[in-house]
């Protein structure tokens, strides 16, 4: 072999080494990729059971709330019924007060 061919094989050898090379760091960033692709699927899955775990819980509350609701419908329609039945007794003592209090004092 000559110096020129020496020369192209040392180009060569030089160039396959920088592929080498090229390769390598690839290869480590692409494990540095997945391993953290990884930590963000764990955390994902994490996030997941939290929010399920969250979902059922506002699913127990959206009862309880529904139930106070309900009660407090009841309750204001209570108001509204005492409310009908005073204005009904006002308006009978208002109308016929003196025949009551002739009844009543004898």
């Amino acid at each position: 072999m000559d110096m020129g061919e020496q020369r192209a094989i040392g180009r060569l050898e030089g160039k396959l080494d920088h592929i080498i090379a090229d390769q390598d760091r690839a290869r480590t960033e692409r494990k540095n990729q997945y391993e953290r692709q990884e930590v963000t699927d764990r955390h994902i899955e994490q996030i997941g059971q939290k929010l399920d775990a969250l979902d059922a819980r506002l699913k127990k509350v959206e009862e309880s709330a529904a139930e106070i609701s309900k009660w407090r419908e009841r309750g204001v329609g209570a108001m509204m019924f005492i409310s009908i039945v005073a204005a009904s007794i006002g308006g009978a003592f208002a109308t016929f007060g003196r025949k009551i209090w002739a009844v009543i004092a004898g």
